[in-house]
């Protein structure tokens, strides 16, 4: 079911959807334009479950409106700005291309809260992720007396 706006006979969905892809064109060149003039880099990620996964322990919560509920924090976040918080950190992804089916992308973020709740090591041997185990070791190795 199509609306209508005051009066106006309801567009077609194949004219919704040209309406859709020319405004994420414009965004997109608008977006290029600035970086280019700021001397930025625009850098491309890919965005499914970006609101609907908590970012501070990477578990899908319920989303509600405009707020996300995490399951294992027991915390509420306004779902944009965890949103704007998870695209921030999946730019360094090794597992999370931009072209990634977002089933797949379930699936990697299923498996590393399902690692995360055992306390399974990283599996990932990437030099991103080897650096950054370094400088960041094992709390609970650690905290152990």
């Amino acid at each position: 079911m199509t609306k209508s706006f005051a009066g106006r006979r309801p567009l077609g969905k194949n004219a919704n959807r040209r309406l859709a892809a020319w405004t994420r064109g414009v965004t997109a060149e608008a977006l290029a334009s600035v970086s280019e003039r700021r001397g930025s880099a625009l850098v491309h990620v890919n965005a499914a479950y970006t609101s609907q996964a908590c970012h501070r322990c990477g578990c899908l919560g319920r989303r509600s409106g405009d707020r996300l509920h995490c399951t294992s924090c027991r915390v509420v976040w306004q779902a944009d700005m965890n949103a704007a918080i998870n695209i921030l950190h999946r730019a360094g992804d090794p597992d999370i291309a931009l072209r990634t089916p977002h089933p797949r992308v379930k699936q990697i973020l299923q498996e590393r809260t399902d690692r995360h709740r055992t306390r399974l090591p990283v599996q990932d041997s990437s030099p991103a992720t080897a650096k950054r185990r370094a400088n960041y070791p094992n709390r609970s190795a650690t905290s152990k007396k």
